[in-house]
């Protein structure tokens, strides 16, 4: 088993310029959207926990963890078949150049692996994923938000279709393999976004359902195929590396 606690500081600079062609501009079509015309230069500095007992190889793994930014807790599993992994950061978002829009995010990413003792059956893989943003007056950048969407959270659905200010994710795998060099999923993907906390409907989630194939190699998921149907229809992702 691993315990990892760490901390980092980085700098995003955002600018906001004008579109192309002849279609109204956002901030004239939008007046009233956080962020909308507004340049915003971001100090972000923020600590995190891990703890790891998956039968992944620590030094593979290892590398792909310091990345501070917003996809660093997403990809950090690596082909799993059984164990328990748990990440939680917490990261402080200063707005540098109008202190207008700072805001504090908190991200919990649990991730657990079963396996099934069956010739050609891996197992089970389950990822709960949560996204919980607070800022003095609510207002968040638009392009701050987080979303839901496309080949690595709800993949019945088009990348970053939803988008709020928190969000709420759980995947689901059964995994086997079809060939030396070829497995397969059947997955169900479930979410939703919201502004407020107190909005969040636990009701009536987005839910997409469907088959994968992950062409690998050496242990590791080279490409993956994934097929997935919701209420708006089918949609197909072609995606690098594993999901979770």
């Amino acid at each position: 088993d691993q315990i990892l606690l760490g901390g980092h500081v980085s700098y995003q600079v955002n600018r906001f310029g004008r579109g192309r062609g002849s279609l109204p501009q956002m901030r004239a079509q939008f007046p009233t959207l956080p962020g909308a015309g507004t340049d915003a230069d971001y100090l972000m500095v923020g600590a995190f926990f891990e703890y790891d007992s998956r039968d992944t190889p620590y030094d593979r793994a290892f590398g792909r963890r310091f990345a501070p930014t917003e996809e660093r807790l997403r990809r950090v599993s690596l082909e799993a078949q059984r164990g328990f992994y748990l990440a939680a950061e917490v990261t402080q978002n200063i707005d540098t150049r109008a202190d207008e829009f700072n805001f504090v995010r908190y991200t919990l990413d649990v991730r657990e692996f079963l396996p099934v003792d069956q010739e050609l059956m891996h197992g089970f893989a389950f990822r709960q994923f949560a996204s919980v943003t607070q800022s003095p007056d609510g207002q968040v950048p638009f392009y701050r938000l987080q979303s839901l969407g496309g080949s690595r959270s709800l993949r019945g659905y088009d990348s970053g279709q939803f988008r709020g200010r928190n969000v709420l994710l759980s995947n689901v795998e059964v995994r086997c393999q079809v060939w030396h060099w070829l497995d397969m999923a059947l997955f169900t993907d479930v979410g939703q976004v919201f502004q407020r906390v107190q909005d969040a409907q636990f009701t009536d989630p987005h839910v997409g359902y469907g088959l994968g194939f992950r062409i690998k190699k050496d242990g590791q998921t080279l490409a993956r195929l994934d097929v997935a149907r919701s209420e708006e229809g089918i949609t197909t992702h072609l995606d690098l590396g594993s999901l979770f």
